[in-house]
């Protein structure tokens, strides 16, 4: 072997070659101004990883190398695809003690939001993978508890999540470092109280916060993401999702209210094929389709249930929004609005309609007519170029929805026997 490629790579040990693992071409990624590491990326076998070690002046603390050590116990027994690898804890010369991480070859969530890099499909897999990653961390009882946009690595390839920086992690072995930890704007607030023990659901209310940056960066929020945003990040622990396994079947989950264009064309339908829609029942929905009972056909009826809803038990139907007093205006609006144009078509229907005419009311789409009022007047109170628009409008539509539901349940009966009255 020539003196050029030994001193590359290699030493020549008599027959024997012996690859040189060590690290070269270090480069400083960041320096905590805050905290107590430093990142370097470094090339070892024509690899990169990434080398987190102390900060200088702290090199040497007994606190701060024992918490280095309880990083890397905890990382080094994780293994997911959505969570950076740890390889190994290593001195490293002019470093001193590193943990040997996987360099990922992506930008954080918080770049790639602020370079509004995601598209729609991004967002919904980028929660999906951070419910998974965190669901794995809390099978194995461990706690992230530092979980921000920052912390979420985002491959340059696909977008696909590796959750980074385990320094604020804990887990049910460990008797030491339980003290509060974690960054304000993301960290629960019983992360901050002395005598709360914290469990998974700190984390979920930090996935909860991210989920809400993920979907406001979307020029067309979801309203499921919001509503899963908001139910993970209460204040209260007690009211969030008890698990990340709840948090990921209610992104799937489809909307739990029955689309009302289906209701619509369902009584549309009805009309005018000589069978009724009815509603009946809090609990679930009930389509009732009724053929000309003369005629020998019988009653032929189809249950569809409902899953969940927006409405908590004891709450006003937009508790997942934060009250102030435009919502309140907003939600009074919307609630008198669908109420007053829900009750001029019944009351035509009932008193002011010839038979004929009776049964074209039923068949106008009068839902979405209310519908565009609300929205109308939303736009007129908040301008649709602001963030908080959607969520407005979002909250004005769930008091549309709750009012129309309420008005059919109350007064579908007498409606019924009414048009069935009818020649």
């Amino acid at each position: 072997m020539s003196s050029d490629t030994t001193s590359d790579s290699f030493f020549d040990i008599g027959n024997v070659s012996l690859v040189d693992n060590t690290f070269t071409e270090l480069t400083l990624l960041s320096e905590s101004s805050s905290g107590y590491c430093r990142l370097f990326r470094a090339k070892r076998l024509g690899k990169w990883f990434v080398l987190k070690c102390l900060k200088a002046a702290c090199a040497g603390d007994p606190a701060l190398m024992a918490l280095l050590n309880k990083e890397f116990a905890i990382g080094y027994a994780l293994s997911h695809p959505n969570i950076a690898r740890i390889e190994g804890l290593e001195e490293v010369d002019g470093l001193g003690l590193c943990i040997i991480m996987e360099y990922v070859d992506g930008s954080t969530m918080r770049q790639c939001l602020e370079r509004h890099a995601l598209q729609q499909a991004d967002v919904w897999q980028v929660c999906g993978e951070l419910c998974d990653a965190l669901s794995y961390l809390h099978g194995r009882q461990v706690i992230h508890r530092d979980l921000k946009p920052s912390n979420v690595m985002l491959t340059s390839n696909g977008h696909h999540v590796k959750l980074i920086d385990f320094g604020l992690s804990d887990t049910d072995d460990y008797a030491v470092f339980k003290e509060p930890a974690g960054t304000r704007r993301y960290a629960a607030p019983e992360q901050f109280d002395v005598h709360a023990k914290v469990d998974a659901r700190a984390d979920i209310y930090a996935l909860g916060l991210l989920i809400g940056e993920l979907n406001a960066s979307l020029p067309h929020q979801s309203r499921r993401l919001a509503r899963v945003s908001a139910r993970c990040s209460r204040p209260d622990r007690d009211e969030r999702y008890a698990s990340v396994s709840e948090v990921a079947a209610a992104l799937r989950r489809r909307s739990p209210v029955l689309p009302w264009v289906v209701v619509s064309c369902l009584a549309t339908a009805a009309v005018f094929t000589g069978l009724w829609l009815i509603t009946a029942g809090r609990s679930g929905w009930q389509l009732a389709l009724r053929g000309d009972v003369s005629a020998g056909q019988g009653v032929d009826t189809v249950y569809i249930t409902r899953v969940d809803t927006v409405i908590m038990a004891g709450k006003p139907p937009v508790a997942v929004f934060e009250e102030d007093a435009l919502l309140d205006s907003i939600n009074t609006f919307a609630r008198t609005t669908t109420l007053g144009m829900m009750q001029e078509m019944y009351d035509s229907v009932m008193f002011g309609r010839k038979p004929r005419q009776a049964k074209e009311a039923m068949a106008n789409n009068i839902y979405f007519d209310i519908e565009k009022a609300i929205r109308k007047g939303v736009d007129e109170l908040v301008a649709p170029s602001t963030p908080q628009h959607s969520i407005y409008l979002n909250a004005a539509l769930t008091v549309m929805q709750v009012t129309w539901r309420d008005f059919n349940l109350e007064h579908s009966q007498a409606l019924m026997a009414h048009l069935d009255s009818l020649p």
